[in-house]
């Protein structure tokens, strides 16, 4: 048995020796030739009984040992150390202070001369980070120990939720905001007209104080734009992802000086910024007040002829709630004496109180009113406009593509006019013929006006003919006072294809002492001098001709407006009622 086959601790025999160098075991030994064969031993000249174990009291080096955040990165720290002389263990350890008694962490138990550390925060110690290694020789007692030099390594910085947000209070503004983490020694806002940003790239930022700055205004700006942070220390620069916003328009909303408005009926001819007087008339006056100047600004300065104001508000638009800022600073409120004031960039008439309070808001612009059918004849069709007439001053209506009539007799000029309704009567149309109607509104500041929908209505007929005995029949009979004594409707032809058995028309009659009755014939339109009374007995599928006659008495009285409703009673149906629908107005005499 050789000596490299022996354990710590063994007896070594001469005969062991012999072995190893393969020699015979009674072989005559020379220690000095023996030592010098054992790979290990001290060339010294002197040998112990340990070197011959393979053994060695000599501590291991660290030759050296360095840390850097990793400049491309984030999160990682590289280690590299390099040593020399017997190690049996290795470990690189990490802390938080130089000290390495605080968070310490195992990072390595390899000595493979480099290590990466990854997943490392910015927001633990600011990205600082402390680390050493220790090397270990185990083989005498008690073992060598040997601790590195302590050194500390910074992470790159980062940057997290970034934004870019339109100021709506002031106009061409964008609002920038992200967070900085980390140790930083410099940050960069740079904005783009691409996502790229390698179009119209700026820097509109560079700080370098201690305090770094995490918001930006940028200003005076149109359309969309892209924005990035660049954020830089020792280790080097990490750029956040790109953000873009699109800046809301610089609202200019020019105050003239001795705007002045007219009460309801009155003319003032000395009204900047209107049209015309016209349209004042159509707004209501809450004040009934005519000031030679609308007053003062918010700073109480007298604004002055050639002085201007450009003004926005809190929500970016001028509603109902909204307060009025100037728009060189976005925050003093504008005091408009609550006086009317016209804007032309959104087309508005608005009244802003002392603390620029907003109301009162209303297009100067008419809006489209609805256009609906109220009744027809054979040669008239009433219409009604229904809509806001505030600033409405002339209603057009149209036949056809044609100008009819012009009214101004509508209801305007109050804040409560927006659902105002205006019957018009178109008369002389030729009967069962389709006509186009629609109605337009305008006033001196838009002269073409705004059209409403266009209403498609076809005139009566002499005659109206069902196919079948339909559900309801209201008959509506209108007259006036004349020496006649009776009223006649138009022919109206029936088929009774839905009964089997016989059916009684019968009429609901009026109270007084008119009569409502019914004439009936086969063969034609019964006319004047049919067989009339109040009810008729009509055979099933066959095809009648009716007329209806209001007679009057011999008492002379009014007849405008009068409904009856006419019943079909078919027998085989178990004397169930079967109504039509059906109108006839102007009837002939």
């Amino acid at each position: 048995m050789g000596v490299s086959d022996l354990s710590s601790g063994d007896a070594i025999s001469f005969s062991d020796i012999n072995d190893e160098l393969g020699n015979s075991s009674t072989a005559t030994l020379d220690m000095k030739t023996a030592g010098d064969s054992f790979d290990g031993i001290n060339a010294d000249g002197v040998y112990s009984i340990t070197e011959f174990y393979g053994l060695s009291d000599a501590s291991p080096v660290f030759s050296s040992f360095a840390a850097a955040g990793n400049s491309s990165t984030t999160g990682r720290i590289d280690i590299s150390w390099g040593t020399s002389g017997p190690v049996n263990t290795f470990l690189l350890k990490r802390a938080t202070n130089s000290d390495m008694d605080a968070n310490v962490a195992s990072v390595s138990t390899t000595n493979d001369a480099s290590e990466s550390d990854t997943g490392l925060s910015n927001t633990t110690n600011d990205g600082v980070y402390f680390y050493q290694g220790t090397l270990t020789n185990t083989d005498p007692n008690p073992d060598v120990v040997v601790n590195s030099s302590v050194v500390s390594a910074t992470l790159l910085p980062t940057v997290t939720s970034p934004s870019a947000t339109a100021n709506t209070g002031i106009g061409g503004r964008i609002d920038l905001a992200w967070t900085n983490n980390g140790t930083i020694t410099q940050v960069l806002v740079k904005r783009a007209t691409n996502s790229g940003m390698s179009a119209g790239l700026a820097t509109i930022l560079t700080d370098t104080s201690a305090a770094f700055a995490t918001t930006f205004a940028d200003t005076g700006q149109t359309g969309q734009k892209y924005y990035q942070v660049h954020i830089t220390n020792a280790t080097g620069t990490t750029l956040s992802s790109v953000v873009n916003a699109t800046a809301t328009s610089a609202i200019a909303r020019t105050i003239e000086q001795n705007l002045n408005w007219g009460a309801d009926g009155e003319t003032n001819e000395d009204i900047k910024g209107w049209a015309t007087s016209e349209l004042i008339l159509c707004v209501e006056d809450t004040n009934s007040a005519t000031e030679p100047s609308f007053g003062s600004d918010a700073e109480g300065a007298e604004i002055a002829s050639t002085t201007t104001y450009a003004l926005t508000t809190t929500s970016g638009g001028w509603n109902n709630g909204s307060v009025a800022k100037l728009q060189s600073d976005g925050t003093t409120a504008f005091n408009g004496g609550t006086r009317f004031f016209r804007n032309d960039t959104d087309s508005e008439i608005l009244q802003i109180a002392t603390n620029g309070v907003i109301s009162n808001t209303i297009s100067y612009t008419p809006v489209a009113l609805v256009l609906s059918e109220v009744s027809k004849t054979t040669s008239q069709v009433v219409v009604r406009a229904t809509g806001d007439t505030r600033v409405a001053k002339t209603l057009k209506f149209y036949k056809d593509g044609s100008l009819i009539a012009t009214k101004t007799d509508h209801t305007k000029g109050s804040s409560g006019n927006t659902s105002v309704t205006y019957d018009y009567t178109f008369t002389g149309l030729a009967s069962s013929t389709a006509f186009a109607f629609k109605v337009n509104s305008s006033n001196a500041e838009a002269s073409s006006g705004t059209d409403s929908n266009t209403l498609s209505v076809t005139t009566s007929g002499g005659a109206t003919n069902w196919s079948s005995v339909p559900a309801d029949f209201n008959l509506h009979l209108t007259g006036d006072n004349t020496s006649s004594d009776e009223l006649l409707s138009g022919a109206l032809t029936i088929n009774l294809a839905n009964g089997t058995g016989n059916t009684t028309i019968s009429c609901e009659q009026p109270s007084g002492t008119p009569a409502l009755q019914v004439a009936v014939s086969t063969s034609s339109d019964p006319g004047s001098g049919g067989s009339f009374a109040t009810s008729q007995t009509v055979a099933a599928a066959t095809t009648y001709h009716l007329r209806f006659k209001l007679v009057e008495g011999g008492n002379n009285i009014s007849l405008s407006a009068v409904d009856r409703t006419i019943t079909f009673t078919n027998n085989s149906v178990s004397n169930t009622a079967l109504q039509i629908s059906c109108r006839i107005i102007n009837v002939g005499r």
